[in-house]
């Protein structure tokens, strides 16, 4: 099971970007591309776990500006009402997710099914668009009265509190309910990771935790609440603790008042139990360990976690595996990626698992499989699964080569062999 199409329309950079994926994908890219963009609106029509980075409504940065400065125009040229509706800025983003494995992937599913010539199409839509376009657009009238020119709009006070969310099937157009999307889920591992073992933050305890929570076995839990519990029983033991409970003899009267007093938990939540450990790396503590080692751990700690939940669908977006990496590390990073998401296997793979890589890096790039690149060039991505065998049997028998001056190079004539420069 993955997601095998994203359709955007209006979303920040995108005016309208449609694109296939793979079960690995490398997206690479100029800066300013779309990467980081494009991992944004799959938190969307998706679930997420963190609240931050899965915000359904959104803001007037989030919309595509060119689409407001139409209407905008239109509305300065007097256009009528029928047209201005068509021109409303509405974003949505669409995925689309095919090739099920077995009946339990199906009936994940099954709710977004639409029958199609070409087989079963299983789409859901995010749309965030007015709930009345001739509300909408008599505030932007009114917005735009007495001017004649569009470069004198300001496309940041278009009127966004007329805007709502609505996430629905493809299939009946019903919104889909946050328990069924809960079975789709997005992760992110974000390129600024500085802070991840910082004693301050302390990301990775926070990660191990919630790994132990979700994971840990009833009979290991029991065993964890047991040993928390002896832990008090320790502190009642102690000469401090009955000295401050006991009182002194010549107070009877308050003897069945205190008597009975004990140590005991407060409240004891597994979660609050585990956030007290911390990491070690050899003798130190992980955020003593230098930036490289740190972001290492860091990535592998979280694509493990991501590849524990085989219940639901996950799609696992990692931002530039290269940063803050050296040579070393990077390699390393780049490998348990790539064998992470080609199981020698067939039983051992997780197909509730797609995995999407943004890079600037050739070294990754290569160990990544030069077939799953995807290029971003503006509203148009190249897919090198589209090109020749011939091209991409050239690139792979040059495997130090920089894909990236090859891709984005206005003019290349590839040569094989001995070259001859002709003055």
């Amino acid at each position: 099971m993955l997601i095998k199409k994203v359709i955007i329309n209006n979303y920040r950079g995108f005016s309208k970007f449609e694109v296939n994926l793979s079960k690995l994908t490398l997206i690479i890219g100029e800066n300013d591309s779309g990467k980081s963009n494009f991992f944004s609106a799959l938190t969307l029509p998706l679930s997420g776990n963190d609240l931050g980075f899965n915000r359904k409504k959104l803001k007037i940065s989030d919309i595509n500006s060119k689409s407001i400065f139409a209407l905008y125009k239109a509305v300065i040229d007097g256009k009528k009402d029928k047209e201005l509706s068509s021109l409303v800025p509405i974003v949505s983003v669409y995925i689309e997710l095919g090739d099920p494995n077995g009946e339990y992937e199906e009936a994940l599913l099954q709710k977004w099914i639409t029958p199609d010539s070409g087989g079963d199409i299983f789409g859901i839509k995010y749309e965030f668009r007015p709930k009345s376009d001739s509300d909408l657009l008599e505030s932007v009238k009114e917005l735009l009265k007495g001017r004649s020119n569009v470069d004198d709009a300001k496309w940041f006070t278009f009127p966004l509190e007329h805007y709502d969310y609505q996430i629905t099937s493809t299939n009946n157009g019903k919104p889909i309910s946050f328990n069924d999307l809960k079975r789709l889920v997005v992760n992110h591992i974000g390129a600024e990771r500085d802070d991840f073992s910082d004693d301050s933050t302390m990301k990775a305890n926070g990660i191990l935790s919630r790994m132990l929570s979700s994971t840990l076995k009833d009979n290991e839990k029991s065993a964890i609440y047991a040993a928390y519990i002896d832990f008090f029983e320790t502190i009642e033991k102690t000469d401090t603790f009955k000295k401050i409970i006991n009182l002194d003899p010549g107070f009877e009267n308050f003897s069945d008042h205190i008597d009975n007093l004990e140590c005991i938990p407060n409240l004891p939540n597994l979660k609050n139990i585990l956030s007290n450990i911390t990491l070690q790396s050899g003798k130190e503590f992980l955020y003593q360990r230098g930036l490289g080692d740190r972001n290492l751990i860091y990535i592998i700690l979280l694509f493990e976690f991501y590849k524990l939940e085989k219940k639901y669908f996950n799609l696992c977006c990692i931002e530039e595996p290269e940063a803050h990496l050296g040579v070393n590390n990077l390699r390393l990073a780049t490998d348990f990626i790539y064998k992470s998401t080609k199981k020698s296997k067939k039983s051992d793979e997780n197909s509730l698992l797609q995995t999407l890589v943004t890079s600037h890096n050739p070294t990754v790039i290569n160990k990544l499989d030069i077939s799953n690149v995807l290029v971003f060039t503006g509203e148009k991505p190249v897919s090198l699964r589209d090109v020749t065998k011939t091209l991409l049997d050239y690139l792979r028998k040059r495997p130090n080569f920089d894909i990236l001056k090859l891709l984005f190079t206005e003019k290349v004539i590839l040569v094989e062999g001995t070259t001859v420069v002709v003055k």
